[in-house]
């Protein structure tokens, strides 16, 4: 009886171990379908070429000590923080760093806080190109400007990016690669290009 129990362990065991493995080379496969986006176009010194006609959402709640360094990396006066109803300095921070300030409005049926703060930054906006970034992202320069090249050298309306993230706890470490890992054996880039695109 034990002897069986142990056979059937070992197979249950190897045939978990052989379908996570099957799980990590898919979710690979479909990551590395995804383009990789050119090598940051820095501006030349002295240069007179116009920046992009790209506008920055940033949706925020309580993001006080990560908003001012998000808005500070992006291009001057392109950025409009909309502050989704914060009970701390979230939208002083973000008026310091340069960026324009809106309050979220009310929820409507259905929509969810983060959507509703991007719609309504969205709104107010008339730019060929808005990128809606998070409030503890930040940008390298040049960032804007190889975003919306490449955008605009594919032909494409839509550009969704998955930046490397900077991990600053252990937990974060070993957690992030999982949820990666998850999402990417669900969706493949290749068969279908609008599953990819997320915000």
């Amino acid at each position: 009886m034990n002897k069986i129990n142990l056979d059937i362990s070992v197979w249950l065991a190897l045939t978990l171990g052989l379908l996570l493995v099957a799980l990590v080379w898919r979710a690979r496969r479909h990551y590395l379908a995804l383009p990789e986006i050119g090598p940051l176009s820095s501006p030349e010194v002295g240069s007179t070429v116009p920046p992009p006609d790209c506008m920055v959402v940033i949706p925020a709640r309580n993001e006080e000590g990560n908003i001012g360094p998000a808005v500070r990396s992006l291009p001057p006066d392109s950025v409009i923080v909309v502050d989704d109803f914060s009970d701390d300095r979230t939208a002083d921070e973000a008026r310091a760093a340069g960026a324009g300030v809106l309050t979220a409005p009310p929820l409507l049926d259905g929509a969810v806080g983060k959507s509703n703060a991007c719609m309504e930054g969205a709104r107010v906006l008339t730019s060929r190109w808005i990128l809606f970034a998070d409030a503890d992202t930040h940008f390298k320069p040049g960032a804007v400007d190889t975003m919306v090249d490449a955008a605009e050298a594919r032909q494409i309306e839509f550009l969704s990016l998955y930046l490397k993230p900077e991990f600053s706890t252990l937990l974060e470490s070993a957690i992030a690669p999982y949820g990666v890992a998850l999402y990417f054996c669900g969706i493949n880039p290749r068969a279908d290009a609008a599953s990819a695109f997320n915000g």
